[in-house]
Order: structure tokens, then sequence, then C-alpha cells
């Protein structure tokens, strides 16, 4: 069997450390490899300044198609470091290449705005009440559950869901997900 491989986007500066560290865990756990990607080399620091990740590659150099699966996690940092133009052609190729993608926490806007969503079920963080209108404006259909698997697309509401969301993105890339399958 071929070895698996999902990348884990984060901002290099105020990604949210339980989400990466419990999904890149549940990942590992299933047997595959995680590569680390950011908007910037080396280091990466969570939003609770402490926590630091080496980074092994930079979304600028990153080839979306060297792993099975392309996810962004969140944080406060997301919004700022994430949602630029460079990582939105990588999740439209990912998308083109029939690559899985996804993304937990405030990061589900990120999808959104690059046109990954449309007509897709998905979730994500909803703190601040802007999720609802973003997903209307881009064509995500919003529902109420901590992970949502639609195709090869999986989203997740944030921090709580983080070991969820990762073993669910284990099962699409091993091809065994059900579409819509509920994660409890």
């Amino acid at each position: 069997m071929a070895t698996l491989c999902v990348t884990l986007l984060i901002a290099h500066n105020g990604f949210q450390p339980v989400e990466y560290m419990e999904t890149r865990s549940a990942l590992e756990r299933a047997g595959i490899t995680v590569v680390t990607v950011s908007n910037r080399a080396e280091t990466a620091t969570a939003a609770d300044g402490v926590y630091t990740v080496e980074v092994d590659r930079t979304i600028n150099t990153f080839d979306v198609t060297m792993c099975n699966g392309f996810f962004l996690i969140g944080g406060p940092g997301a919004m700022e470091n994430l949602d630029t133009d460079i990582v939105h052609r990588k999740l439209q190729e990912a998308q083109r290449a029939g690559i899985s993608y996804g993304a937990i926490c405030i990061s589900p806007r990120i999808l959104l705005k690059a046109g990954v969503l449309k007509s897709v079920r998905m979730t994500g963080w909803d703190g601040d009440n802007a999720l609802e209108p973003i997903a209307r404006k881009y064509g995500g259909i919003l529902v109420d559950e901590d992970v949502v698997c639609d195709g090869n697309v999986v989203t997740a509401v944030g921090p709580r869901a983080s070991t969820a969301f990762g073993q669910m993105i284990a099962r699409v890339v091993k091809g065994e997900a059900a579409d819509g399958e509920k994660v409890l």
C-alpha cells in the first residue's frame, strides 16, 4: 500500500494549536504522513504565543498534488495570513485535481471565498454569527454539525472537533468515508 500524505496549512502566526496538534495526531495514528505548510518559512507560532511548529514548506513553493489531502487549520491568524490569492489558487488546484481538501474553525470561510464550497455541505466556527451570511454569499450549504464530510471535502467547527476532523480526513483519503457520514 502506498504511503498516504496530508498537508496541514497553518498561519505563520496565530494558528490554533489544539486543532493542529489533535488533527495531526489523529492522522499519524491512522498511518498518514503529515506535511506542515505555512505562509512563511521555518517556524510558525500558535495563537497562545508559546507552541511552535517547524514548517516543512511554504505555500508559495508547495505543490498541492504532492499529497492526498490539503486542509487548513483555524485560529485568530488564519484570516489575516491565509485568506490570500495564493491559498485560493491552491484550493482551486486541489479541487480540480480531485484531491481531498477542507478546513476547521474559521478557515472554511477561506474555502468559501476561494469558490471551492459551492453547493457543498459544510460547517465551521460561527461565534461571531458571520458564517451563515458568508456561506450564503458564496454558495456553501451550512449545516449544524461538528464535522461534515461532503464527497472529498471535510469541514469542522473548531478545537472540540479536532480529533474527529483528523479521523474523518484519514477515512476520506483512505477512501473509507461515506458521503454525508456523521462523526460522533
